[in-house]
């Protein structure tokens, strides 16, 4: 709780809640099977078209970077994803 002083009231929601979530969707995304993979897949996008309006226009840069990393690692050569499922 006493490293949270240095977040502002209004970011303790994106820095405890929805970027820990986000961020544990796009591993699953990343790391599972691909009928676990598509389920997180659509949670997180669910989320976003859910409650992004509400999001900071900073949260979105830090959202942008998760997305992003999802979509990064689809670019891999097979051999080097870790499941090559896709």
């Amino acid at each position: 709780m006493e490293n949270d002083v240095a977040v502002a009231e209004d970011d303790r929601v994106w820095v405890r809640g929805w970027f820990p979530l986000l961020f544990s969707l796009s591993c699953v995304v990343n790391r599972c099977k691909l009928d676990v993979r598509t389920r997180a897949l659509t949670v997180l996008f669910e989320i976003v078209k859910t409650y992004g309006d509400s999001f900071s226009p900073h949260w979105w840069k830090d959202l942008f970077k998760i997305l992003f990393r999802i979509f990064d690692n689809m670019k891999l050569p097979e051999q080097y994803t870790e499941k090559a499922e896709w």
